[in-house]
């Protein structure tokens, strides 16, 4: 078996560009896979894992590099690159969230309110105060 390098070294040029990758948070487990599905199996069937709302997954993003590019031998191992984000879904959605100004939303909001009152209003103006359908003039 060859051995990896250690976690978070310099990226290998030679290896290519540094490849999305996922790292089960497990502690000591060390699995690392670029498949979603394939991480996932593998904590679920190893750590008897199941998606909930306090954990949506059990594992977070890394960079990483193989020495093995075919044959479905690839082992994976971490690289440290500058301003790659190693987080989870979670905390992305949390820093989204943090970055949605709200009062552009509200300020969109009402504009889009005073849109449709207005068109509610013409549409009111235009439509006769009289209903002249037959089943009304028999109705009453």
């Amino acid at each position: 078996m060859v051995p990896l390098p250690p976690p978070l070294e310099t990226p290998f040029s030679s290896l290519g560009k540094p490849l999305r990758g996922l790292m089960c948070d497990e502690e000591g487990c060390g699995f690392i896979s670029i498949n979603r599905s394939e991480t996932g199996k593998h904590c679920n069937r190893v750590h008897a894992w199941r998606s909930t709302k306090g954990d949506l997954e059990h594992w977070h993003a890394v960079k990483v590099q193989t020495i093995f590019s075919t044959g479905g031998f690839q082992r994976y191992f971490t690289v440290h690159c500058e301003g790659a984000e190693e987080s989870g879904p979670a905390e992305r959605r949390l820093r989204q969230i943090d970055e949605i100004d709200n009062a552009a939303i509200l300020e969109d909001w009402e504009d889009a309110r005073r849109q449709h009152e207005k068109e509610l209003e013409r549409i009111d103006a235009e439509t006769a105060k009289t209903d002249n359908t037959l089943w009304y003039k028999r109705t009453g």
